[in-house]
């Protein structure tokens, strides 16, 4: 099996790409705010629940992974290994697309009232369900053009997440 090739943004692509998605203002682009915030898988982002999160002491908990199946829908899984349940600290910027996400949950829940579906997901549609990958796929896309930044795999956040931080842990040992 051949392995993808992995792409990682540099810093300024990197706080392009966040400043877009900021700027797109929707749960699209905050997702990939706290992808590469946090170096969270897709799936951990979509299982993501409000009850991980604790803004207060700045971090949040992988607990689950969300995976649409063909046959079963939307089911919660463990996460990827035994390593990927973990605590991880969360910077201002996360945070601030956390307090938005929040925001905009509360808006759509009044908005909708009783139809909407109680799920307490982090990232949810504008009823409460589940997120499809798919859907994150293509805003993501989206958001790359508008940003004007080579195309990517959602995934390879994951890897920039990993490159800023040990570019900053070799700064600081400078």
């Amino acid at each position: 099996m051949r392995r993808k090739e992995v792409r990682t943004l540099s810093p300024d692509e990197t706080r392009t790409l966040v400043d877009a998605a900021t700027a797109d203002d929707s749960v699209y682009g905050d997702a990939i705010v706290l992808a590469i915030h946090t170096g969270m898988r897709m799936g951990e982002l979509l299982g993501l629940k409000w009850e991980d999160v604790a803004p207060d002491q700045e971090r949040l908990t992988v607990k689950r992974a969300l995976q649409h199946l063909d046959k079963d829908g939307f089911v919660f899984q463990q996460p990827k290994t035994p390593k990927s349940r973990r605590s991880m600290p969360l910077g201002p910027t996360a945070l601030d697309a956390l307090k938005r996400l929040r925001r905009r949950e509360l808006e759509e829940r009044l908005a909708v009232g009783p139809a909407y579906k109680e799920h307490a997901l982090v990232l949810a549609s504008a009823v409460g369900t589940p997120i499809s990958p798919a859907n994150v796929r293509r805003a993501f896309e989206r958001i790359l053009k508008s940003a004007g930044v080579e195309r990517l795999r959602f995934h390879d956040l994951r890897h920039t997440h990993a490159s800023l931080l040990l570019a900053a842990a070799s700064t600081r040992r400078s």
